[in-house]
């Protein structure tokens, strides 16, 4: 009674919904659905995800979100690792222009959620909170954008109120 269902091999459709049940649940910003520079395509063998093959020039996957409070969350991106992957995708928090993580994304042991780390966000729609930087000089490597996600930090934000909100 009261325990929340064993998500064990469910799309990121499921987890989505799952998340919308649990109060306060996460924020999720599909990948298919970001913004981009450079030539990131639609990854026909994985589903909601985009990839960029080998990029000298630099392409960015620009991750929107409707924050519903104010507060410290934290930043999750959906992986899964492969051995042709990038070994330096940057993670960016572009309201401070600093990097929040690089992942070596041809770990195939990274599967999954992956944390990035913490950032500071106010409330409001569309707001451009995750970036990620492909630079993979190797045109034999490819970075791979899954969606990303945000979850309140309850310990750095206690106070939060997650009212009615619509963007």
């Amino acid at each position: 009674a009261g325990r929340l269902p064993r998500l064990v091999g469910v799309g990121v459709a499921a987890l989505e919904l799952a998340q919308q049940r649990m109060a306060p649940g996460g924020i999720v910003a599909s990948a298919t659905a970001a913004d981009t520079t450079g030539a990131w395509q639609i990854a026909p063998q994985i589903e909601n995800f985009r990839q960029l093959r080998g990029s000298i020039d630099g392409g960015t996957l620009s991750y929107r979100f409707d924050v519903p409070s104010d507060g410290v969350y934290d930043v999750y991106v959906h992986h899964r690792g492969g051995p042709d992957h990038t070994r330096a995708a940057d993670y960016i928090d572009p309201t401070r222009d600093a990097l929040l993580a690089t992942v070596d994304q041809s770990d195939p042991n990274l599967r999954g959620w992956i944390k990035l780390g913490s950032i500071q966000a106010r409330r409001g729609a569309n707001q451009e909170l995750l970036r990620l930087e492909a630079n993979e000089p190797n045109a034999n490597r490819v970075t791979f954008g899954g969606d990303a996600m945000l979850l309140i930090n309850r310990r750095q934000s206690p106070n939060a109120a997650f009212p009615d909100f619509i963007p």
